[in-house]
């Protein structure tokens, strides 16, 4: 049997230190990055989703070609949106 030295023991003792240390290092970069890559595949979803929803929102959007055209439109055949009836009537239960 070999006698080990105690310095001997020490630079194993340090040497497994070193290499565990080394080993939390490389894993505490790869939770990092595995975090941030989902962080990044939220974020797209999120940017994915919300130009969806412009694009869904747009389809009724006037185009700058008819914009003129949708004026007069306006203009010649207003349409009534009910906002002044409810107040006549309430103005008439006041009294």
């Amino acid at each position: 049997m070999a006698v080990v030295t105690r310095p001997a023991v020490l630079h194993l003792l340090l040497a497994s230190l070193i290499t565990v240390a080394l080993w939390l290092q490389a894993n505490i970069k790869l939770s990092r990055a595995k975090l941030q890559a989902v962080k990044e595949a939220r974020v797209q979803r999120t940017q994915r989703k919300r130009v969806a929803r412009l694009l869904e929102a747009s389809r009724h959007w006037v185009a700058p070609e008819e914009l003129e055209q949708r004026i007069h439109q306006a203009l010649d055949q207003p349409l009534p949106f009910g906002f002044v009836e409810p107040l006549i009537t309430r103005q008439h239960q006041r009294l």
